[in-house]
């Protein structure tokens, strides 16, 4: 898959909001007091797979989790379930990400 290039004028402050549209690759970590969670949406070798990893910020003990999914869509789906688990138990997505 080739990667497309953004429009000439491109302001930087809109770059990760049009890199969101070019790009089926998602990247998102959220963060409570001492907890972290990331959520990862990419492509392996067999088709698309959600990566979870979750732990304690301070400790290099984590926990990582991937989900095959069948389809692109699928794989979304998956993805913004767990967008919105994360809200609901009360993480903060962090900035910059």
């Amino acid at each position: 898959m080739e990667m497309q290039r953004l429009p000439e004028g491109c302001h930087r402050s809109h770059r990760a909001t049009l890199m969101e549209t070019y790009t089926p690759w998602r990247y998102v970590r959220f963060e409570r007091e001492t907890r972290y969670y990331e959520l990862r949406l990419q492509q392996d070798l067999f088709g698309w797979v959600v990566v979870k990893a979750w732990g304690r910020k301070e400790s290099r003990l984590g926990q990582m989790r991937s989900v095959p999914c069948d389809s692109y869509s699928e794989a979304l789906q998956e993805w913004r379930a767990g967008l919105r688990a994360r809200q609901r138990r009360g993480y903060v997505e962090c900035p910059g990400q």
